[in-house]
């Protein structure tokens, strides 16, 4: 049962290729590191967009 989830674990979430990306990021040059941070900057601002469209009514904010 265990290795079986740990496999699916590993499936979903390949712990490797996640440490080799951040290896990646950390020797990168200061290019790559400001993309890799402008794309995860507008991740984070089109989620905080999309809860505050299900949690506020648009009357709110006329």
């Amino acid at each position: 049962m265990l290795a079986g989830s740990g496999l699916l674990l590993y499936v979903i979430l390949p712990i490797q290729g996640v440490m080799d990306f951040i290896v990646d990021i950390i020797d990168g040059d200061v290019k790559s590191i400001s993309i890799v941070i402008l794309i995860i900057s507008i991740i984070l601002l089109l989620i905080s967009y999309i809860i505050t469209k299900h949690f506020y009514n648009e009357k709110e904010f006329a």
